[in-house]
C-alpha cells in the first residue's frame, strides 16, 4: 500500500472524530488511505496530529476496553 494522501492539518477534526469512537491507529490508516506506519509517523512528526491520540497506544486502549468490560 502506497501513501494516497500526506499529512494536513484537515485531517484533525476526522481523526478526532475517530479516536473519540474509540478507532484505533490501524483504523484511522485505513479511513485515510495511509499504511499504518504512516499513522505513526504523523505523530511523531505533526505536533497537532499527535495529542489526538496520545496515550492511546493500540495496545493501551484495548486493554482499557477489556478492563472496562
Amino acid at each position: 500500500m502506497t501513501d494516497t494522501i500526506t499529512y494536513s492539518p484537515t485531517l484533525i477534526p476526522a481523526a478526532r472524530t475517530l479516536a473519540a469512537r474509540g478507532a484505533l491507529d490501524k483504523d484511522l490508516a485505513i479511513a485515510f488511505g495511509v499504511p499504518f506506519r504512516t499513522i505513526r509517523a504523523w505523530k511523531q512528526q505533526h505536533p497537532d496530529f499527535a495529542p489526538l491520540l496520545a496515550g492511546d497506544e493500540d495496545e493501551d486502549r484495548t486493554a482499557r476496553l477489556r478492563k472496562a468490560e
